[in-house]
């Protein structure tokens, strides 16, 4: 099936295709979601110093084959993969399709994400956009108020304030539903379609709202 891309116009009016973790967002004719296809880039927070690096394992940790949209094998955001045996592993990696081998889990690659931010514990997994350095986080369905909750929450919102004078974006996805954290606090934007556009613009006047909206 066809894909099109995501595109999000920043604060500053550009607009540009959401690559996550070196792999272009794309969405699915079906609506399914996000998943990653194609395109490379340099991962880079800039939120923070960070040194990225393969220095931590998995592990028990295997939350990424459940929040993600796999269309190789027509497996949903949210529900674990079929070849997946939760707290093991892949039982099919040596094979497992290319959305799964473009993946990288920002939390592997980066040494100033503590233990509390592994996935199989904060049930969040987060990627960082190459192009715009949006941080997008996948929420796992089965704790779905897991990003609302501490250390988690305050840290979103420093990072999303932090971002905001280069339009530096932090978006949850919970499945295939969109949700804008801002510095005026949080936009629902639900299911950001093939070919729909996600505007955000600052407020015009100091005690003003951020405005999100599709097109």
């Amino acid at each position: 099936m066809r894909s099109h891309p995501r595109r999000i116009s920043g604060s500053h009016g550009t607009t540009c295709s959401i690559a996550v973790a070196g792999r272009f967002w794309r969405f699915a004719d079906d609506g399914q979601g996000p998943r990653f296809a194609g395109g490379h880039g340099a991962i880079s927070m800039r939120l923070a110093d960070m040194n990225l690096q393969h220095t931590k394992s998995c592990g028990t940790c295997t939350l990424c084959c459940k929040v993600y949209y796999v269309p190789e094998l027509d497996k949903p955001a949210g529900s674990w993969c079929r070849f997946c045996a939760p707290g093991k592993g892949c039982g099919n990696y040596d094979n497992r399709p290319n959305t799964c081998r473009a993946f990288n889990c920002l939390w592997m690659i980066t040494d100033i994400l503590g233990p509390e931010w592994k996935p199989e514990r904060s049930k969040l997994v987060m990627a960082i956009d190459p192009n715009t350095n949006f941080l997008m986080v996948q929420v796992d369905p089965g704790s779905p108020r897991a990003w609302r909750l501490e250390p988690y929450y305050s840290q979103l919102k420093k990072w999303s304030v932090a971002g905001d004078q280069t339009g530096r974006r932090v978006v949850v996805f919970l499945n295939n539903k969109a949700t804008v954290v801002l510095p005026d606090g949080e936009h629902e934007v639900g299911i950001i379609g093939p070919g729909e556009k996600l505007q955000i613009q600052r407020p015009s006047t100091p005690n003003g709202r951020f405005s999100v909206t599709k097109s």
